[in-house]
């Protein structure tokens, strides 16, 4: 058997061009998601008046979406009660968590500093509307079927809230300006660079 060098020169050359952005754009991506995930995680953990405001703000906007089909509805505090069902909201009954895996998801990603904003004001107006409307009909399960509460609560609403978080994030990409992907002068999809490279970190989406 004889060895071929230059034949293995070749083909790990065309490897290469086969995958011109390599796995360190996607590997830069995580690591600025992870590190603005961490960062956001240890300014709540300082100043938790963010998760009580977020909590309160939840109840009072769900009080008031509740009194327009029940006239008995109250909110004081974190509670919510209408028709006989009393609410508890809790740190995990806001949007606030979903809206920062979101945002950290924007920020990370290469696009111009506008639209990242963007993304992230957009997509927490969205998760706080989904999120009233996951509660209503938390509120209605509980007032009619206390039973499948549980389930609905823990294993249907929690993986459901992954999904909405995952096609906002794909929303974004898909209706990104071709201004907002490449630098000024170049088409869309051309090659970016920057800190992640000279190629974009994920393929362009055709629409």
């Amino acid at each position: 058997m004889t060895k071929d060098p230059a034949g293995r020169g070749r083909r790990r050359r065309a490897a290469r061009a086969g995958d011109p952005g390599g796995m360190r754009p996607a590997l830069l991506f995580f690591l600025r998601f992870v590190a603005l995930w961490l960062a956001a995680l240890l300014a709540i953990s300082w100043l938790p008046g963010i998760e009580t405001l977020a909590i309160r703000n939840t109840a009072s906007t769900l009080g008031a979406v509740v009194a327009l089909f029940a006239p008995d509805a109250r909110a004081m505090g974190a509670a919510v009660s209408a028709g006989g069902v009393h609410f508890e909201i809790v740190a995990d009954c806001t949007p606030l968590m979903p809206s920062i895996v979101l945002a950290a998801a924007c920020l990370a990603f290469p696009a111009q500093w506008r639209w990242r904003l963007a993304g992230v004001a957009g997509g927490t107006v969205a998760l706080w509307i989904y999120n009233q409307v996951r509660l209503l009909i938390l509120f209605v399960v509980n007032w009619r079927w206390p039973a499948a509460f549980d389930f609905v609560h823990v294993y249907l609403w929690q993986t459901f809230t992954l999904i909405v978080v995952f096609l906002l994030f794909v929303a974004w990409l898909r209706l990104q300006p071709a201004a907002a992907a490449a630098p000024a002068g170049q088409p869309k999809g051309a090659r970016m660079k920057g800190a992640f490279g000279e190629t974009p970190p994920f393929p362009e989406v055709r629409r």
